[in-house]
């Protein structure tokens, strides 16, 4: 690997971590506002990609091919952004962490079927391994809950809508690798024009929040029309210092700073994983994604950093569990025990009272 390499590949991960975590984070802060979420940012990483690209003198002639690719790469991107972003209000933090996961191994299949790597038993085992982590990890939050709180924040409904979301990233990486290797593809033209397509779909996907499954979290039933466009203007007041007005619904402090995170460890993520890809393959990018994961868990354990969205370790949450209902038993007894109400009770019967 070359050396210009294995510093891209750091710096992917740095700014991986802030799109991981900032994603999570903006989609907490802003909930009901999903589809700005999804248009808003992307217009703002879109432009960003676009000013690199003249920076670097990169040629805007675009073959028929090129487009066709970056048509699909905008589905989807697009795909992968109404899902995740529409479920990250239901899915708590660390859970959605572990599934996303899950785009692994698809991008392995993803990309045995479009280039045809060899299939070795090694990377079969890989690929069983992540699955089978994914199944262990999924355990302690669907049926013990977290230090965030129990199973019934995890809605089935949302699980799976999340783990639907994880699909399209895997063809997002092994069409991006196709535009730079096969077609070459000028990288932030590439990037720019992908991004440009995929805001059609979020756009012509903002009456989604008309229906009831789909509404905004602070809603208790679909958008009228006119509800869906009220939305979006109260999403860029609670952009711009919303959540000092009362009447933005839903806006959470650091609105703004978590949604320019993102979008900061967006342009860095794709744009170091796109020289990456010069050189290497997406398997690498899928490897690297799944490093990312464990260290965004360990970022929401920090209630400095994310606040109100933080997690305790799940380990760490059943011991506080188990501890504060020994210290409530231990305290029952002692009431009891020193209660002269009970004391014959206790001496003369073989159960103890109830609470």
């Amino acid at each position: 690997m070359k050396l210009s390499s294995v510093v891209f590949l750091f710096l992917y991960v740095v700014f991986g971590l802030a799109n991981n975590v900032g994603v999570i984070m903006m989609g907490k802060r802003m909930e009901p506002y999903a589809e700005f979420l999804l248009y808003g940012t992307t217009m703002m990483y879109t432009v960003c990609f676009a000013i690199l690209a003249v920076i670097r003198r990169e040629s805007w002639a675009l073959s028929k091919q090129h487009h066709i690719n970056f048509a699909w790469l905008g589905l989807w991107t697009s795909v992968n952004g109404v899902l995740a972003q529409f479920a990250i209000p239901f899915v708590s933090a660390e859970l959605t962490n572990i599934l996303v996961t899950l785009s692994i191994p698809c991008t392995w299949v993803s990309a045995w079927y479009m280039f045809r790597f060899e299939v070795t038993t090694f990377r079969i085992l890989c690929c069983l391994g992540v699955v089978a982590g994914v199944l262990t990890g999924l355990v302690p939050s669907l049926f013990f809950g977290s230090g965030a709180g129990d199973k019934s924040d995890n809605p089935p409904f949302w699980v799976v809508v999340t783990v639907l979301s994880a699909i399209p990233t895997a063809f997002e990486t092994t069409y991006q690798e196709r535009a730079f290797k096969t077609l070459k593809a000028p990288l932030f033209v590439c990037l720019t024009v992908y991004n440009f397509y995929s805001l059609v779909v979020y756009f012509v996907t903002c009456p989604l929040l008309m229906v009831n499954v789909l509404r905004p979290s602070n809603a208790k039933h679909g958008l009228t029309w006119q509800g869906v466009w009220e939305n979006q203007a109260l999403a860029f007041r609670c952009y711009f210092g919303g959540e000092f007005e009362p009447e933005v619904d839903g806006c959470e402090h650091g609105a703004i700073l978590w949604t320019t995170v993102f979008t900061i460890g967006y342009v860095g993520m794709f744009g170091f994983g796109a020289l990456l890809l010069r050189d290497e393959s997406s398997a690498l990018i899928a490897n690297l994604n799944a490093l990312l994961i464990p260290l965004g868990a360990m970022v929401f354990w920090s209630k400095t950093i994310c606040g109100n969205a933080s997690q305790e370790p799940v380990c760490e949450a059943y011991q506080n569990k188990a501890d504060a209902a020994s210290t409530r038993s231990c305290s029952i007894h002692e009431n009891i025990m020193a209660s002269p109400r009970f004391t014959l009770n206790i001496m003369f019967s073989k159960h103890h009272p109830e609470e």
